[in-house]
């Protein structure tokens, strides 16, 4: 989901099918080469978009973009692949709502 935050008020919304590509995939070595690798990059998703659909977003409180966050960058940096796996293996193994996370992980 997208909303904007200049111009007039919209909401856009992707519908489709995903797949997600863990580091060590062949697929994710692929479409790594479009991105910025982040020291604990642990996935790709890519979603074949099926459906768009949009709304007016009149509800939608305005928001400004001042600056990227950089939380997650400062608590990666310098982070070894060991420890980045243990964390995936905390943290990523199931999902929020108790779904399979990573494939090649085992939860603690």
């Amino acid at each position: 989901m997208f909303s904007a935050f200049e111009g007039p008020p919209k909401i856009v919304r992707l519908h489709g099918r995903g797949d997600a590509f863990e580091v060590g995939d062949a697929e994710f070595d692929r479409l790594a080469l479009h991105f910025t690798k982040l020291e604990s990059t642990r996935s790709i998703v890519r979603v074949i978009v099926e459906r768009i659909a949009d709304s007016c977003g009149w509800a939608v409180p305005l928001c400004q973009h001042r600056c990227d966050q950089d939380t997650y960058v400062k608590a990666t940096r310098g982070m070894t692949p060991e420890k980045a796996e243990e964390f995936h293996r905390t943290f990523n193994s199931k999902s929020i709502d108790g779904l399979p996370g990573f494939t090649r992980l085992k939860p603690v």
